[in-house]
């Protein structure tokens, strides 16, 4: 007991320790001098009446999504991760499900990171937070993904039977089959269609 304990103590300290590596080359949120400062208003900057005050905050928002949207991944990592561990679905279910939005969130977050610092000032910032406001199928699946979370959270904390990680798992769980019913009509309407003709 005490060995996994310490285990977990190890990995817990690792995970804050490339967290506060990371946040180290992210500018500060709350800066309002820095283009992805979440309190930036641009109120009255722009001619467009539909712009939003905060388009920062529309930015950083989907990036998290498009990070926690690395969950559709899970149910292929899933199996291939047991058989390489030789363990059971059962035992790698929570851990797979979880890791994955969690990898997705710290490798958009990073590169948001380094192109802000680098490569994006505030108008491209603006720019860009415009174009997602406007993006009626971002927008759709990034809303898609948000019901699945909270459904999968929810479904976790009735049935799990792990705590907190239960919860965590099955939102990733319900992240996925946001995206999956998002992405369906596309598949329906599009992807099959040019699959049946190849047999034609």
């Amino acid at each position: 007991m005490s060995t996994s304990s310490s285990s977990t103590d190890k990995q817990i300290s690792k995970s804050k320790e490339l967290l506060s590596n990371i946040s180290s080359y992210v500018p500060p949120l709350h800066d309002q001098k820095s283009p992805l400062s979440i309190w930036r208003s641009v109120k009255g900057q722009y001619p467009a009446a539909d712009m939003p005050e905060y388009p920062a905050r529309i930015l950083l928002e989907h990036c998290l999504w498009k990070g926690l949207q690395w969950s559709v991944l899970a149910p292929i990592i899933w199996p291939i991760y047991s058989i390489v561990r030789k363990q059971a679905l059962t035992t790698t279910y929570r851990p797979v499900f979880i890791t994955t939005p969690l990898i997705g969130v710290l490798a958009t977050g990073g590169l948001l990171g380094y192109k802000a610092a680098f490569e994006m000032d505030s108008e491209g910032v603006d720019d860009r937070g415009y174009r997602i406001h406007k993006s009626v199928s971002q927008n759709h699946v990034d809303q898609y993904s948000l019901y699945g979370s909270l459904i999968g959270a929810s479904t976790g904390a009735i049935f799990g039977k792990h705590g907190f990680s239960s919860v965590l798992a099955a939102s990733s769980v319900g992240i996925a089959m946001g995206v999956y019913i998002h992405i369906y009509p596309l598949i329906e309407d599009e992807l099959i269609p040019k699959v049946r003709n190849l047999f034609h």
